[in-house]
């Protein structure tokens, strides 16, 4: 995934861009990113 590869600015800009297009706020934002790269066990 381009976020978990990214460097802090480029982490920035995808933070920026999500927080643009679905209206979260910054912090669950990256929670949202940061829970999408766990895999799940079905």
């Amino acid at each position: 995934m381009k976020y978990r590869d990214a460097s802090k600015a480029g982490k920035a800009a995808i933070l920026d861009l999500v927080c643009a297009v679905t209206g979260f706020n910054r912090d669950y934002a990256r929670r949202a990113l940061r829970q999408a790269l766990v895999p799940r066990v079905v």
